[in-house]
Protein backbone atom coordinates (compact mmCIF):
# COMPACT_ATOMS: atom_id res chain seq x y z
CA UNK A 1 0.00 0.00 0.00
CA UNK A 2 0.88 3.65 -0.35
CA UNK A 3 1.91 5.79 2.63
CA UNK A 4 1.81 9.57 3.01
CA UNK A 5 5.56 9.71 3.65
CA UNK A 6 6.00 8.94 -0.05
CA UNK A 7 5.45 12.66 -0.69
CA UNK A 8 8.32 13.75 1.57
CA UNK A 9 10.97 13.76 -1.22
CA UNK A 10 9.11 16.68 -2.86
CA UNK A 11 9.44 18.60 0.41
CA UNK A 12 13.12 18.87 -0.57
CA UNK A 13 12.52 19.03 -4.37
CA UNK A 14 14.37 15.73 -4.80
CA UNK A 15 12.49 13.64 -7.41
CA UNK A 16 13.91 13.91 -10.93
CA UNK A 17 11.91 15.85 -13.48
CA UNK A 18 10.71 14.24 -16.66
CA UNK A 19 10.22 10.79 -15.12
CA UNK A 20 6.48 11.00 -14.55
CA UNK A 21 6.75 10.75 -10.77
CA UNK A 22 4.28 13.63 -10.31
CA UNK A 23 1.45 11.21 -11.18
CA UNK A 24 1.65 10.14 -7.52
CA UNK A 25 -0.09 13.38 -6.50
CA UNK A 26 -3.42 12.27 -7.99
CA UNK A 27 -3.83 9.86 -5.05
CA UNK A 28 -3.61 12.67 -2.48
CA UNK A 29 -6.82 14.18 -3.81
CA UNK A 30 -8.80 10.97 -4.17
CA UNK A 31 -11.11 10.08 -1.21
CA UNK A 32 -10.60 6.39 -2.09
CA UNK A 33 -6.91 6.85 -1.23
CA UNK A 34 -5.67 9.70 1.06
CA UNK A 35 -8.21 12.50 0.99
CA UNK A 36 -10.33 12.99 4.13
CA UNK A 37 -12.19 15.91 5.79
CA UNK A 38 -9.52 16.09 8.53
CA UNK A 39 -6.82 14.36 6.58
CA UNK A 40 -4.98 13.32 4.66
CA UNK A 41 -4.75 9.80 6.02
CA UNK A 42 -1.25 8.46 6.65
CA UNK A 43 -1.99 5.19 4.78
CA UNK A 44 -4.18 4.83 1.72
CA UNK A 45 -7.57 3.26 2.32
CA UNK A 46 -6.76 0.45 -0.17
CA UNK A 47 -3.92 -0.79 2.00
CA UNK A 48 -4.98 -4.16 3.52
CA UNK A 49 -3.53 -2.96 6.84
CA UNK A 50 -5.47 0.34 6.82
CA UNK A 51 -6.94 0.63 10.34
CA UNK A 52 -8.30 3.54 12.37
CA UNK A 53 -7.45 2.85 16.00
CA UNK A 54 -9.18 4.44 19.01
CA UNK A 55 -5.85 4.88 20.82
CA UNK A 56 -2.30 6.04 20.17
CA UNK A 57 0.06 5.61 18.39
CA UNK A 58 -0.72 3.97 15.07
CA UNK A 59 0.57 4.95 11.62
CA UNK A 60 -2.16 2.97 9.94
CA UNK A 61 -4.62 5.58 8.73
CA UNK A 62 -5.02 8.30 11.33
CA UNK A 63 -4.31 11.90 10.32
CA UNK A 64 -0.96 13.03 11.78
CA UNK A 65 -0.62 16.85 11.79
CA UNK A 66 3.14 16.78 11.39
CA UNK A 67 2.84 14.52 8.35
CA UNK A 68 0.23 16.92 6.95
CA UNK A 69 2.73 19.76 7.38
CA UNK A 70 5.32 17.78 5.39
CA UNK A 71 2.80 16.98 2.67
CA UNK A 72 1.67 20.59 2.30
CA UNK A 73 5.29 21.75 2.14
CA UNK A 74 5.94 19.19 -0.58
CA UNK A 75 2.79 20.18 -2.48
CA UNK A 76 3.80 23.85 -2.40
CA UNK A 77 7.18 22.94 -3.91
CA UNK A 78 5.49 21.04 -6.74
CA UNK A 79 3.12 23.89 -7.53
CA UNK A 80 5.62 26.72 -7.17
CA UNK A 81 8.55 25.14 -9.02
CA UNK A 82 7.10 22.43 -11.28
CA UNK A 83 3.61 23.51 -12.32
CA UNK A 84 2.66 25.64 -15.36
CA UNK A 85 2.33 29.33 -14.59
CA UNK A 86 4.52 29.52 -11.48
CA UNK A 87 7.10 26.80 -12.05
CA UNK A 88 10.54 27.06 -13.58
CA UNK A 89 10.93 26.20 -17.23
CA UNK A 90 11.91 22.63 -18.02
CA UNK A 91 10.60 19.07 -18.11
CA UNK A 92 8.58 17.53 -15.33
CA UNK A 93 5.80 20.11 -15.15
CA UNK A 94 2.60 18.67 -13.73
CA UNK A 95 -1.11 19.30 -13.92
CA UNK A 96 -1.99 16.56 -11.45
CA UNK A 97 -2.58 19.16 -8.72
CA UNK A 98 -3.49 22.84 -8.67
CA UNK A 99 -3.18 25.78 -6.33
CA UNK A 100 -6.83 25.28 -5.42
CA UNK A 101 -5.92 21.84 -4.10
CA UNK A 102 -3.30 23.40 -1.83
CA UNK A 103 -5.80 25.89 -0.45
CA UNK A 104 -8.35 23.11 0.06
CA UNK A 105 -5.87 20.91 1.98
CA UNK A 106 -4.66 23.89 4.05
CA UNK A 107 -8.29 24.59 4.99
CA UNK A 108 -8.71 20.97 6.10
CA UNK A 109 -5.54 21.35 8.16
CA UNK A 110 -6.95 24.49 9.76
CA UNK A 111 -10.12 22.59 10.70
CA UNK A 112 -7.94 19.91 12.31
CA UNK A 113 -6.53 22.48 14.75
CA UNK A 114 -9.64 22.28 16.93
CA UNK A 115 -11.11 20.30 19.80
CA UNK A 116 -14.61 21.03 21.09
CA UNK A 117 -14.50 24.29 19.12
CA UNK A 118 -11.29 25.54 20.75
CA UNK A 119 -7.78 25.83 19.24
CA UNK A 120 -5.98 22.55 19.85
CA UNK A 121 -3.60 20.04 18.32
CA UNK A 122 -2.25 16.66 19.40
CA UNK A 123 -0.31 13.80 17.86
CA UNK A 124 -2.96 12.22 15.65
CA UNK A 125 -6.69 12.46 14.99
CA UNK A 126 -9.50 10.59 13.28
CA UNK A 127 -9.33 11.68 9.61
CA UNK A 128 -13.10 11.55 9.10
CA UNK A 129 -14.29 13.20 12.33
CA UNK A 130 -11.32 15.26 13.55
CA UNK A 131 -11.57 13.66 17.00
CA UNK A 132 -8.36 13.46 19.05
CA UNK A 133 -9.97 11.00 21.47
CA UNK A 134 -7.49 8.33 22.48
CA UNK A 135 -4.58 10.18 20.90
CA UNK A 136 -3.99 12.88 23.51
CA UNK A 137 -3.69 10.75 26.62
CA UNK A 138 -2.61 12.39 29.87
CA UNK A 139 1.03 13.44 29.91
CA UNK A 140 1.52 12.21 26.37
CA UNK A 141 0.51 14.55 23.57
CA UNK A 142 -2.10 17.01 24.79
CA UNK A 143 0.51 19.71 24.16
CA UNK A 144 2.10 17.94 21.20
CA UNK A 145 2.29 20.97 18.94
CA UNK A 146 3.42 19.26 15.74
CA UNK A 147 2.23 22.06 13.49
CA UNK A 148 4.08 24.10 10.85
CA UNK A 149 0.99 26.15 10.07
CA UNK A 150 2.64 29.60 10.02
CA UNK A 151 5.31 28.46 7.56
CA UNK A 152 2.67 26.92 5.31
CA UNK A 153 0.87 30.26 5.15
CA UNK A 154 4.00 32.40 4.62
CA UNK A 155 5.93 30.26 2.13
CA UNK A 156 3.01 28.28 0.71
CA UNK A 157 -0.21 30.26 0.58
CA UNK A 158 1.45 33.69 0.22
CA UNK A 159 4.43 32.13 -1.53
CA UNK A 160 7.48 33.88 -0.10
CA UNK A 161 10.59 32.26 -1.62
CA UNK A 162 13.65 32.52 0.68
CA UNK A 163 16.64 33.59 -1.44
CA UNK A 164 20.33 34.23 -0.78
CA UNK A 165 20.27 37.64 -2.53
CA UNK A 166 18.47 40.92 -1.80
CA UNK A 167 15.47 40.07 -3.97
CA UNK A 168 11.95 39.71 -2.62
CA UNK A 169 10.13 36.98 -4.53
CA UNK A 170 6.69 35.44 -4.12
CA UNK A 171 4.99 32.55 -5.93
CA UNK A 172 1.51 32.77 -4.37
CA UNK A 173 -1.00 29.95 -4.24
CA UNK A 174 -4.05 31.83 -2.92
CA UNK A 175 -6.92 32.29 -5.41
CA UNK A 176 -7.47 35.49 -7.35
CA UNK A 177 -11.16 35.23 -6.42
CA UNK A 178 -10.33 36.28 -2.86
CA UNK A 179 -11.23 39.91 -2.21
CA UNK A 180 -8.11 40.65 -0.19
CA UNK A 181 -5.10 39.21 1.64
CA UNK A 182 -2.29 40.87 3.60
CA UNK A 183 0.87 39.44 5.14
CA UNK A 184 2.41 42.24 7.17
CA UNK A 185 5.38 43.06 9.42
CA UNK A 186 7.54 40.19 8.21
CA UNK A 187 11.26 40.85 8.82
CA UNK A 188 13.13 39.38 5.85
CA UNK A 189 16.86 39.89 5.24
CA UNK A 190 16.88 42.86 7.62
CA UNK A 191 13.88 44.60 6.05
CA UNK A 192 10.27 44.74 7.11
CA UNK A 193 8.24 43.51 4.16
CA UNK A 194 4.58 42.97 3.32
CA UNK A 195 2.52 41.23 0.63
CA UNK A 196 -0.87 42.73 -0.23
CA UNK A 197 -3.62 41.49 -2.57
CA UNK A 198 -6.56 43.84 -3.09
CA UNK A 199 -8.82 42.59 -5.89
CA UNK A 200 -10.69 45.84 -6.54
CA UNK A 201 -8.39 48.24 -4.70
CA UNK A 202 -10.92 49.31 -2.05
CA UNK A 203 -9.45 47.52 0.95
CA UNK A 204 -5.87 48.72 1.52
CA UNK A 205 -5.58 51.97 -0.43
CA UNK A 206 -2.77 50.77 -2.70
CA UNK A 207 -4.86 50.28 -5.81
CA UNK A 208 -6.14 47.02 -7.30
CA UNK A 209 -3.87 44.02 -7.69
CA UNK A 210 -0.86 42.42 -6.03
CA UNK A 211 1.72 44.55 -4.21
CA UNK A 212 5.09 43.96 -2.57
CA UNK A 213 6.15 46.40 0.13
CA UNK A 214 9.46 46.94 1.91
CA UNK A 215 10.05 49.47 4.67
CA UNK A 216 6.46 50.67 4.18
CA UNK A 217 6.88 51.48 0.47
CA UNK A 218 5.51 49.66 -2.59
CA UNK A 219 8.42 48.13 -4.52
CA UNK A 220 6.46 46.09 -7.10
CA UNK A 221 2.87 45.62 -8.29
CA UNK A 222 0.99 43.36 -10.70
CA UNK A 223 -2.64 43.26 -11.82
CA UNK A 224 -3.01 39.50 -11.27
CA UNK A 225 -2.02 36.86 -8.72
CA UNK A 226 1.22 35.30 -9.87
CA UNK A 227 4.97 35.24 -9.52
CA UNK A 228 6.36 38.65 -8.60
CA UNK A 229 9.88 39.83 -7.76
CA UNK A 230 11.49 43.10 -6.73
CA UNK A 231 14.94 44.23 -5.53
CA UNK A 232 14.95 45.07 -1.84
CA UNK A 233 15.87 48.65 -0.87
CA UNK A 234 18.68 49.35 1.64
CA UNK A 235 17.67 48.65 5.25
CA UNK A 236 15.94 51.55 6.96
CA UNK A 237 17.73 53.79 9.41
CA UNK A 238 15.21 52.72 12.05
CA UNK A 239 16.14 49.07 11.67
CA UNK A 240 19.83 49.96 11.67
CA UNK A 241 19.36 51.91 14.90
CA UNK A 242 17.69 48.86 16.43
CA UNK A 243 20.64 46.68 15.47
CA UNK A 244 18.66 44.63 12.93
CA UNK A 245 21.21 44.97 10.13
CA UNK A 246 24.72 43.67 9.57
CA UNK A 247 27.17 45.41 11.91
CA UNK A 248 30.26 43.82 10.38
CA UNK A 249 30.98 41.58 13.36
CA UNK A 250 30.00 38.52 11.36
CA UNK A 251 29.63 39.26 7.64
CA UNK A 252 26.20 38.38 6.36
CA UNK A 253 24.81 37.73 9.87
CA UNK A 254 22.44 40.26 11.39
CA UNK A 255 21.53 40.55 15.07
CA UNK A 256 18.14 39.26 16.05
CA UNK A 257 15.93 39.20 19.12
CA UNK A 258 17.05 36.27 21.25
CA UNK A 259 15.99 34.76 24.56
CA UNK A 260 19.44 34.27 26.09
CA UNK A 261 18.05 32.51 29.19
CA UNK A 262 16.75 29.41 27.39
CA UNK A 263 18.71 26.19 27.95
CA UNK A 264 17.67 22.98 26.22
CA UNK A 265 21.17 21.65 25.59
CA UNK A 266 21.81 20.70 29.21
CA UNK A 267 24.83 22.99 29.65
CA UNK A 268 25.75 24.41 33.04
CA UNK A 269 24.86 27.91 31.75
CA UNK A 270 22.51 29.69 31.53
CA UNK A 271 21.20 28.66 34.93
CA UNK A 272 18.23 29.68 37.11
CA UNK A 273 18.61 29.15 40.86
CA UNK A 274 15.47 29.80 42.96
CA UNK A 275 15.42 30.47 46.70
CA UNK A 276 13.02 27.53 47.17
CA UNK A 277 11.30 24.83 45.13
CA UNK A 278 7.94 23.16 45.80
CA UNK A 279 8.00 19.35 45.39
CA UNK A 280 6.86 18.20 41.97
CA UNK A 281 8.02 21.40 40.27
CA UNK A 282 11.36 22.25 38.68
CA UNK A 283 13.36 25.39 37.86
CA UNK A 284 14.54 23.58 34.71
CA UNK A 285 11.04 24.14 33.31
CA UNK A 286 11.72 27.89 33.38
CA UNK A 287 14.32 27.52 30.61
CA UNK A 288 12.78 25.01 28.22
CA UNK A 289 11.22 27.55 25.85
CA UNK A 290 7.71 26.38 26.70
CA UNK A 291 5.09 28.46 28.51
CA UNK A 292 1.73 27.05 29.49
CA UNK A 293 -0.30 27.71 32.58
CA UNK A 294 -2.33 24.55 33.16
CA UNK A 295 -1.54 22.30 36.10
CA UNK A 296 -1.67 19.08 34.08
CA UNK A 297 0.74 18.14 32.77
CA UNK A 298 2.99 20.45 34.78
CA UNK A 299 5.46 22.84 33.17
CA UNK A 300 6.22 25.02 36.16
CA UNK A 301 8.30 26.11 39.09
CA UNK A 302 6.54 27.03 42.33
CA UNK A 303 7.90 28.54 45.54
CA UNK A 304 7.73 26.32 48.61
CA UNK A 305 6.27 28.52 51.35
CA UNK A 306 3.06 30.59 51.31
CA UNK A 307 3.56 34.25 52.07
CA UNK A 308 7.35 34.07 51.72
CA UNK A 309 9.26 36.24 49.27
CA UNK A 310 10.88 34.21 46.47
CA UNK A 311 13.96 35.04 44.42
CA UNK A 312 15.36 33.61 41.21
CA UNK A 313 18.98 34.22 40.26
CA UNK A 314 19.60 34.02 36.51
CA UNK A 315 23.26 33.29 35.76
CA UNK A 316 24.00 33.60 32.04
CA UNK A 317 27.61 32.58 32.52
CA UNK A 318 28.86 35.49 30.39
CA UNK A 319 27.69 39.07 29.73
CA UNK A 320 24.79 39.25 27.29
CA UNK A 321 22.98 42.30 25.96
CA UNK A 322 19.55 42.29 27.62
CA UNK A 323 16.67 44.80 27.63
CA UNK A 324 13.60 42.77 28.63
CA UNK A 325 12.76 40.13 31.23
CA UNK A 326 9.55 38.24 30.48
CA UNK A 327 7.89 36.42 33.38
CA UNK A 328 5.19 33.91 32.41
CA UNK A 329 3.49 34.00 35.80
CA UNK A 330 1.23 31.27 37.11
CA UNK A 331 -2.12 31.91 38.69
CA UNK A 332 -4.23 28.92 39.72
CA UNK A 333 -7.30 30.97 40.56
CA UNK A 334 -10.24 28.69 39.61
CA UNK A 335 -11.82 31.61 37.76
CA UNK A 336 -8.83 31.76 35.42
CA UNK A 337 -8.86 27.99 34.88
CA UNK A 338 -12.57 27.89 34.05
CA UNK A 339 -13.11 26.47 30.57
CA UNK A 340 -9.59 25.05 30.28
CA UNK A 341 -8.50 21.43 30.10
CA UNK A 342 -7.68 21.58 33.82
CA UNK A 343 -11.28 22.38 34.65
CA UNK A 344 -12.70 19.95 32.11
CA UNK A 345 -11.17 16.77 33.48
CA UNK A 346 -12.84 15.69 36.74
CA UNK A 347 -10.44 14.71 39.47
CA UNK A 348 -7.32 15.94 37.72
CA UNK A 349 -5.34 18.04 40.20
CA UNK A 350 -8.61 18.65 42.01
CA UNK A 351 -6.86 19.82 45.20
CA UNK A 352 -6.98 23.61 45.42
CA UNK A 353 -3.76 25.46 44.67
CA UNK A 354 -2.59 28.60 46.50
CA UNK A 355 -0.34 29.75 43.63
CA UNK A 356 -1.31 33.26 42.55
CA UNK A 357 0.30 36.05 40.57
CA UNK A 358 2.59 38.09 42.87
CA UNK A 359 1.69 41.50 44.21
CA UNK A 360 5.09 42.99 43.43
CA UNK A 361 8.07 42.21 41.22
CA UNK A 362 11.58 43.63 41.57
CA UNK A 363 14.69 43.30 39.42
CA UNK A 364 18.37 43.57 40.33
CA UNK A 365 21.66 43.28 38.46
CA UNK A 366 25.00 41.99 39.77
CA UNK A 367 27.74 44.63 39.49
CA UNK A 368 30.58 42.27 40.34
CA UNK A 369 30.41 42.69 44.11
CA UNK A 370 26.79 43.39 45.07
CA UNK A 371 23.22 43.44 43.79
CA UNK A 372 21.98 46.81 42.55
CA UNK A 373 18.35 47.71 41.75
CA UNK A 374 17.50 47.72 38.04
CA UNK A 375 14.73 50.18 37.17
CA UNK A 376 12.28 48.63 34.74
CA UNK A 377 8.89 49.49 33.28
CA UNK A 378 6.32 46.76 33.95
CA UNK A 379 3.74 45.87 31.34
CA UNK A 380 1.41 43.04 30.40
CA UNK A 381 -1.65 42.50 28.27
CA UNK A 382 -3.60 43.62 31.34
CA UNK A 383 -2.08 47.09 30.95
CA UNK A 384 0.98 49.21 31.85
CA UNK A 385 2.22 48.57 35.38
CA UNK A 386 -0.04 45.53 35.74
CA UNK A 387 1.26 42.16 36.96
CA UNK A 388 -0.93 39.33 35.73
CA UNK A 389 -1.01 35.55 35.57
CA UNK A 390 -1.68 33.38 32.52
CA UNK A 391 0.28 35.79 30.35
CA UNK A 392 3.73 37.33 30.07
CA UNK A 393 4.55 40.22 32.40
CA UNK A 394 7.49 42.09 30.86
CA UNK A 395 10.07 44.17 32.66
CA UNK A 396 11.67 46.56 30.14
CA UNK A 397 14.81 48.62 30.72
CA UNK A 398 17.59 50.32 28.76
CA UNK A 399 19.78 47.72 26.98
CA UNK A 400 22.81 46.72 29.00
CA UNK A 401 25.37 43.95 29.30
CA UNK A 402 24.34 41.54 32.07
CA UNK A 403 25.86 38.29 33.27
CA UNK A 404 23.71 37.79 36.37
CA UNK A 405 20.38 39.20 37.46
CA UNK A 406 17.92 38.51 40.23
CA UNK A 407 14.13 38.55 40.14
CA UNK A 408 12.22 38.97 43.40
CA UNK A 409 8.56 37.94 43.58
CA UNK A 410 6.60 39.26 46.56
CA UNK A 411 3.44 37.15 47.01
CA UNK A 412 -0.01 38.24 47.95
CA UNK A 413 -1.13 37.36 51.48
CA UNK A 414 -1.39 33.61 52.06
CA UNK A 415 -0.28 32.62 48.58
CA UNK A 416 2.74 31.19 46.82
CA UNK A 417 4.20 32.29 43.49
CA UNK A 418 5.21 30.39 40.38
CA UNK A 419 6.36 30.65 36.78
CA UNK A 420 6.08 28.56 33.66
CA UNK A 421 8.92 30.37 31.86
CA UNK A 422 11.51 33.07 32.54
CA UNK A 423 12.97 34.78 29.48
CA UNK A 424 15.79 37.34 29.06
CA UNK A 425 15.52 39.11 25.70
CA UNK A 426 18.02 41.25 23.83
CA UNK A 427 19.76 41.73 20.51
CA UNK A 428 22.31 39.02 19.75
CA UNK A 429 24.20 37.40 16.92
CA UNK A 430 23.07 33.81 16.57
CA UNK A 431 24.06 31.14 17.05
CA UNK A 432 25.22 32.31 20.46
CA UNK A 433 28.78 31.44 21.37
CA UNK A 434 28.54 28.57 23.88
CA UNK A 435 29.55 29.27 27.48
CA UNK A 436 31.97 26.82 29.06
CA UNK A 437 31.01 25.43 32.47
CA UNK A 438 32.92 26.75 35.48
CA UNK A 439 36.31 25.17 36.03
CA UNK A 440 36.83 22.82 38.94
CA UNK A 441 34.19 20.10 38.53
CA UNK A 442 36.30 17.10 39.57
CA UNK A 443 33.69 14.59 38.36
CA UNK A 444 33.47 15.81 34.75
CA UNK A 445 34.53 13.37 32.04
CA UNK A 446 33.77 14.44 28.46
CA UNK A 447 31.96 11.96 26.24
CA UNK A 448 33.54 10.44 23.17
CA UNK A 449 36.22 7.97 22.12
CA UNK A 450 39.06 10.30 23.21
CA UNK A 451 37.75 10.69 26.75
CA UNK A 452 40.32 10.13 29.51
CA UNK A 453 40.11 7.06 31.72
CA UNK A 454 39.43 9.17 34.83
CA UNK A 455 37.29 10.40 36.43
CA UNK A 456 35.18 7.28 35.98
CA UNK A 457 31.58 6.66 37.09
CA UNK A 458 30.27 3.33 38.36
CA UNK A 459 27.20 2.21 40.28
CA UNK A 460 25.84 -0.70 42.30
CA UNK A 461 23.04 -1.10 39.74
CA UNK A 462 22.35 0.60 36.41
CA UNK A 463 19.01 0.29 34.64
CA UNK A 464 19.06 -1.46 31.28
CA UNK A 465 17.56 1.76 29.84
CA UNK A 466 20.36 4.02 31.09
CA UNK A 467 24.14 4.41 31.09
CA UNK A 468 26.21 5.25 34.14
CA UNK A 469 28.75 7.28 32.14
CA UNK A 470 26.03 9.83 31.40
CA UNK A 471 26.07 10.79 35.07
CA UNK A 472 29.31 12.78 34.68
CA UNK A 473 29.30 13.90 31.03
CA UNK A 474 28.57 17.56 31.83
CA UNK A 475 24.96 17.49 30.58
CA UNK A 476 21.98 18.19 32.86
CA UNK A 477 18.76 17.04 31.24
CA UNK A 478 15.53 15.79 32.77
CA UNK A 479 14.00 14.75 29.43
CA UNK A 480 12.49 11.30 29.23
CA UNK A 481 13.69 10.77 25.67
CA UNK A 482 16.42 11.18 24.66
CA UNK A 483 17.66 10.50 28.14
CA UNK A 484 20.87 11.65 29.78
CA UNK A 485 20.90 9.89 33.11
CA UNK A 486 21.88 7.07 35.36
CA UNK A 487 19.09 5.39 37.34
CA UNK A 488 18.78 2.35 39.59
CA UNK A 489 15.41 1.47 38.03
CA UNK A 490 14.54 -2.23 38.58
CA UNK A 491 17.17 -2.60 41.31
CA UNK A 492 16.18 -5.30 43.82
CA UNK A 493 17.80 -3.40 46.69
CA UNK A 494 16.46 -0.68 48.97
CA UNK A 495 19.72 1.27 48.65
CA UNK A 496 22.10 1.87 45.74
CA UNK A 497 25.21 3.95 45.18
CA UNK A 498 26.79 6.05 42.44
CA UNK A 499 30.60 6.39 42.56
CA UNK A 500 33.19 8.69 40.99
CA UNK A 501 36.77 7.39 40.87
CA UNK A 502 39.21 10.30 40.35
CA UNK A 503 42.16 8.01 39.70
CA UNK A 504 44.24 9.96 42.24
CA UNK A 505 43.58 11.80 45.53
CA UNK A 506 41.60 15.02 45.16
CA UNK A 507 40.50 17.66 47.70
CA UNK A 508 36.77 18.56 47.70
CA UNK A 509 33.98 19.75 49.97
CA UNK A 510 30.78 19.88 47.90
CA UNK A 511 28.70 17.53 45.74
CA UNK A 512 25.87 18.58 43.43
CA UNK A 513 23.28 16.07 42.24
CA UNK A 514 20.80 16.78 39.44
CA UNK A 515 18.24 14.25 40.69
CA UNK A 516 16.02 12.75 38.02
CA UNK A 517 12.28 12.28 38.56
CA UNK A 518 9.86 10.79 36.02
CA UNK A 519 7.01 10.78 38.59
CA UNK A 520 6.80 7.02 38.18
CA UNK A 521 9.39 4.30 38.63
CA UNK A 522 12.20 6.81 39.20
CA UNK A 523 11.68 9.40 41.92
CA UNK A 524 13.85 11.37 44.39
CA UNK A 525 15.34 9.18 47.12
CA UNK A 526 14.02 9.21 50.63
CA UNK A 527 17.50 10.40 51.60
CA UNK A 528 21.14 10.21 50.51
CA UNK A 529 24.57 10.63 52.04
CA UNK A 530 28.15 11.03 50.81
CA UNK A 531 31.00 8.60 51.53
CA UNK A 532 34.73 8.59 50.65
CA UNK A 533 37.20 5.73 50.24
CA UNK A 534 39.83 5.72 53.02
CA UNK A 535 42.10 3.03 54.34
CA UNK A 536 40.50 0.36 52.24
CA UNK A 537 36.94 1.11 53.41
CA UNK A 538 34.08 3.57 52.84
CA UNK A 539 33.39 6.16 55.53
CA UNK A 540 30.82 8.95 55.75
CA UNK A 541 32.01 12.53 55.35
CA UNK A 542 31.79 14.82 58.38
CA UNK A 543 29.50 17.80 58.78
CA UNK A 544 27.24 16.90 55.86
CA UNK A 545 24.34 19.28 55.24
CA UNK A 546 21.91 19.47 52.33
CA UNK A 547 20.15 22.17 50.31
CA UNK A 548 17.28 21.56 49.95
CA UNK A 549 17.01 19.59 53.17
CA UNK A 550 14.75 16.94 51.61
CA UNK A 551 15.72 15.59 48.17
CA UNK A 552 13.82 17.11 45.26
CA UNK A 553 13.52 15.71 41.76
CA UNK A 554 14.51 17.56 38.57
CA UNK A 555 16.41 20.00 40.74
CA UNK A 556 20.12 20.37 41.51
CA UNK A 557 20.52 19.18 45.13
CA UNK A 558 23.63 20.19 47.04
CA UNK A 559 25.56 18.40 49.79
CA UNK A 560 28.25 20.39 51.65
CA UNK A 561 30.62 18.85 54.17
CA UNK A 562 33.95 19.36 55.88
CA UNK A 563 36.92 19.47 53.45
CA UNK A 564 38.19 16.01 52.55
CA UNK A 565 40.87 14.46 50.33
CA UNK A 566 40.19 11.10 48.68
CA UNK A 567 40.59 9.27 45.40
CA UNK A 568 36.99 7.99 45.32
CA UNK A 569 33.64 9.38 46.39
CA UNK A 570 30.19 7.88 46.26
CA UNK A 571 26.62 8.88 47.03
CA UNK A 572 24.44 6.29 48.74
CA UNK A 573 20.72 6.57 47.98
CA UNK A 574 17.94 5.18 50.16
CA UNK A 575 15.10 4.73 47.70
CA UNK A 576 11.63 6.09 48.35
CA UNK A 577 9.19 3.18 48.59
CA UNK A 578 9.00 1.09 45.42
CA UNK A 579 10.54 3.79 43.22
CA UNK A 580 14.26 3.95 42.50
CA UNK A 581 16.71 6.85 42.45
CA UNK A 582 18.30 8.50 39.43
CA UNK A 583 20.79 11.24 38.54
CA UNK A 584 21.24 13.24 35.36
CA UNK A 585 24.56 14.68 36.56
CA UNK A 586 26.90 14.49 39.54
CA UNK A 587 29.37 17.33 40.14
CA UNK A 588 32.14 17.45 42.73
CA UNK A 589 33.71 20.77 43.79
CA UNK A 590 36.32 22.17 46.14
CA UNK A 591 34.61 25.51 46.73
Amino acid sequence: GRELIGYVPWQFDMPSRGKGYERAWRYLLDPDFFRAPFGPTTVERHDPLFLLQPHCCWWSGQSWPYATTQTLKALANVLQFRAPGLGDEGPGLTEEVTAADYVDLLAAYARTHRKHGRPYLAEACHPDTGSFEGHDAYNHSEHYFHSGFADLVITGLVGLVPRPDDTLEIRPLFPAAWDHLRLDRLVYRGREVAVVWDRDGTRHGLGPGLHLLAEGRVIASAPRVGRLTAPLPPPSEALAAEGLVDDGLRPGIVPTRENVAVNNDGGYFPRVVPSSVAPGTSPARLQDGVAWFLRSPPNRWESAEAGAEATLVVDLGTPRRVDTIALHLLDDDPALLAGTADAAVPGRDAAPSDVRAPGEVALEAWDGSAWEPLAAAIESSAGPGRIAGHMATRLRFAPRELARLRVTLRPRAGSRVGLSELEAWGEALVPLEPVAPPAGNLAFRPAGPDAPEFPRASASHTSRYDRVERANDGVISYQVNPNNRWTAYESPDATDWLEIDFGAPRAFRRVELALYDDRGGVQPPERFHVEVWRGGAWEAVAGERHQPERPLGNVVNEARFDPVTASRVRVVFTHAGQSRSGVSEIMVWDD
